[in-house]
């Protein structure tokens, strides 16, 4: 979260207003990477989908 480690999936965490960049990464898989921008008094759910590095098992 926002280039610091933030804890395994899944997770509930809780974030100030404004913007934060969410990473999450899996060696085999492709980097997912979103921008999210938390408005006061909303939750909001996130479902990251990894997708296989191609050549990797």
């Amino acid at each position: 979260m926002d280039g610091k480690f933030s804890g395994s999936t899944p997770s509930k965490l809780q974030l100030t207003e404004g913007a934060h960049v969410i990473l999450v990464e899996q060696t085999g898989y492709a980097v997912w990477q979103r921008t999210v921008t938390i408005s006061p008094g909303n939750d909001i759910n996130i479902n990251a989908v990894l997708t296989k590095t191609p050549g990797t098992q």
